[in-house]
């Protein structure tokens, strides 16, 4: 099985292909590793002292890289339990995944403006860059700056982006 995030990735030839039931990277030297941690999630389930799966970085074509995780699936989770099987994690770090406004809002209690503020620092822009884009004066998204510590805990932004990240993208 592959989401649709995935299969759009490996049809752009992002380093990795999808054939029938297996995903391949394209590099041959990646492709071992990543066959090895798949192995390792899905036929080592029976030793104690193997590897179970891993995480691995994955070249593309265009030289940037990929990061991948991989795991075996509980037996509980299995849609078929004739076979062991794995998940293989793909994410693109150059891509920004928009956490919904409605959750972080929801989550911490922000208002409309503080969540577009939050999600402008999400992708690593400045506090003055964040007031270009919004057409805001600098002084208004200090402003929501501070009311992003108070409400989220935090007291550096490092910190605050750090925390809105760990937010669970769906």
């Amino acid at each position: 099985f592959a989401n649709p995030a995935a299969r759009a990735m490996a049809q752009a030839s992002r380093g990795f292909h999808l054939r029938r039931d297996r995903v391949e990277a394209a590099h041959r030297d990646d492709n071992v590793t990543l066959q090895r941690l798949i192995f390792g999630a899905t036929k080592a389930m029976d030793r104690v002292d193997a590897a179970r799966g891993g995480v691995m970085r994955l070249a593309t074509t265009s030289g940037s890289a990929l990061s991948l995780a991989v795991g075996p699936l509980a037996g509980a989770l299995l849609w078929s339990a004739k076979a062991p099987a794995a998940f293989v994690l793909i994410s693109d770090p150059r891509v920004h995944t928009h956490r919904p406004e409605a959750m972080l809002r929801e989550l911490f209690g922000l208002t409309a403006a503080e969540a577009r503020v939050a999600d402008r620092l999400m992708t690593g822009e400045s506090p003055e860059r964040t007031a270009e884009a919004l057409d805001v004066r600098i002084s208004t998204v200090r402003w929501h700056l501070a009311s992003l510590y108070r409400k989220t805990g935090t007291n550096r932004q490092a910190d605050l982006v750090r925390l809105l990240l760990s937010v669970p993208t769906v």
